[in-house]
């Protein structure tokens, strides 16, 4: 490819993956949910579940059972598409097009802009840990909990506990859904 050949190009599927997926309509889950659980199981330890949180476009929290089998999960709206929403959907308020999440911002604004952000960003926070809290309480063991996407960084220590930050997890699940397919 680099020496001037065409590289193939696969666009990957449920039944591609090395992973199970336990939902109903397998090929309706999401292929970034899907590899995001397939680098999680390369994380986990054996016998132990895991949630994982992509704050992406859309954020999901989601299920990998002790046996590394893909349950399912939450999706909610992202970061950005929550701020645009409420320029879109609302009379009086802007759209916020980019909303800085280096620092956690303080949990009440001076601005109509700052409140937006505090509002989205700890309302994510709020959202993330009760579904987290919610999803522990249904599991046997203690699930590893992994966040990426934008911004996971500093939610995740705005989360505080046992929360991995992993910013290239779904690079990952592709590199490892890639290896699977050639042994």
């Amino acid at each position: 490819w680099l020496a001037g050949e065409r590289a193939d190009t696969t666009l990957l599927a449920h039944n591609d993956l090395p992973l199970f997926v336990g939902l109903p309509a397998p090929d309706k889950a999401g292929i970034d949910r899907l590899i995001g659980a397939v680098a999680a199981n390369h994380l986990r330890g054996d016998e132990q579940p895991a949630i994982v949180v992509d704050l992406g476009t859309a954020i999901t929290v989601d299920v990998v059972s002790a046996e590394g089998i893909f349950c399912g999960g939450a999706i909610l709206p992202g970061i950005s598409m929550a701020a645009r929403a409420l320029g879109q959907f609302t009379d009086q308020l802007p759209s916020l097009d980019d909303i800085d999440l280096q620092q956690p911002p303080p949990a009440f604004g001076t601005s109509t802009d700052d409140a937006i952000t505090s509002g989205i960003y700890w309302g994510t926070v709020g959202a993330v840990r009760t579904l987290v809290k919610q999803l522990k309480e249904q599991m046997t063991s203690k699930p590893l909990i992994v966040l990426t996407g934008g911004g996971s960084d500093t939610v995740a220590d705005s989360l505080g506990g046992d929360v991995r930050h992993e910013p290239h997890l779904l690079l990952a699940g592709i590199a490892l859904s890639a290896a699977s397919r050639v042994e």
